[in-house]
């Protein structure tokens, strides 16, 4: 009778100190999206001719959800705890439909298929996609992307209208994740707005 009732005790002592501890909490993940400003309109009435948004793709390096960090020549650094909210291949095509809708350069833009008549087709490659840290005292973000125009002329020959690569560089303001997605934001909107002057000496 003893020996169970110290059990008794033991166990009830057990689950009081263990309700008393704190629980560890589980790691936050920060999710973020990209966002940039509306540009003005670079045409005051849009062409009869719609583009079609080919889906972005990235090279596998920065492909993932998570932030990259590079910190030296040779070593970059996977941040398993900041991340874009959704691929950002995805991301930075949405965006690339929505500038140049706002724009104005075209009648119709999209990155579906839809059943309508295509005549131009653009293409996009993301080539950077990461903070640079190697100087620590002057932390910046980097993005470069490949974009390819083509003029739909028949369905087994189309040709070349634009074949440029544009890199932007932007300082972080603090060595944070926000920052990061700051200066990305920024990186973006340098980048769609050099490729819109292009498309509007092209078309």
């Amino acid at each position: 009778m003893k020996l169970k009732l110290t059990c008794i005790l033991l166990l009830l002592f057990y689950v009081a100190c263990n309700g008393c501890m704190p629980s560890s909490p589980y790691p936050t993940i920060n999710k973020y999206m990209l966002d940039i400003k509306t540009p003005k309109k670079l045409s005051t009435k849009a062409p009869h001719k719609n583009l079609m948004v080919r889906n972005t793709t990235i090279i596998p390096q920065f492909s993932n959800l998570n932030f990259v960090y590079r910190t030296s020549k040779i070593q970059y650094l996977t941040d398993h705890y900041n991340e874009f909210y959704t691929l950002p291949a995805t991301l930075i095509n949405q965006t690339i439909v929505k500038y140049l809708t706002a724009t104005k350069l075209f009648h119709f833009v999209t990155n579906d298929d839809r059943p309508i008549r295509i005549k131009y087709l653009l293409t996009s490659k993301v080539t950077e996609l990461y903070a640079d840290y190697r100087n620590r005292f002057q932390p910046k973000a980097i993005m470069t992307i490949q974009f390819n125009l083509f003029k739909i002329n028949h369905p087994d020959r189309n040709i070349v209208l634009l074949n440029k690569t544009f890199t932007a560089t932007s300082p972080l303001q603090q060595k944070n994740s926000q920052s990061l997605v700051n200066a990305w934001n920024k990186d973006l909107e340098i980048i769609l707005r050099r490729l819109s002057y292009n498309l509007h000496r092209v078309r």
